[in-house]
């Protein structure tokens, strides 16, 4: 999971003193028009864990993202709001698998 803020804290004293702080990696942070990996299943919405969507809103700096799923051929599945912890970012060893939605 990814953290707001990467925070060094020293403790030893009886005053606690920040001593360095770093924003989330470049490489791991989710930005609009990427694409994400759902990680549950969303049976109300047609998706399942490994769809593949891509974000077309941040909501509040990534607590949040509005991400369309689509067809191969461009159709829109859904568009959804997800919590950061129901997707993650790709990574460079994912394959796309193909599978056919379920007729509604």
């Amino acid at each position: 999971m990814l953290c707001k803020d990467c925070l060094i804290i020293e403790t030893q004293s009886t005053t606690p003193k920040l001593i360095t702080a770093h924003p989330k990696s470049e490489e791991t942070m989710i930005k609009e028009h990427d694409r994400i990996v759902l990680l549950k299943d969303l049976p109300e919405d047609g998706l399942q864990a490994g769809d593949v969507g891509t974000v077309v809103h941040i909501h509040r700096q990534g607590e949040a993202f509005e991400v369309e799923f689509m067809t191969l051929d461009g159709g829109t599945v859904a568009v959804v709001t997800l919590l950061s912890p129901q997707i993650r970012a790709v990574s460079k060893r994912d394959i796309t698998h193909v599978r056919e939605l379920a007729v509604s």
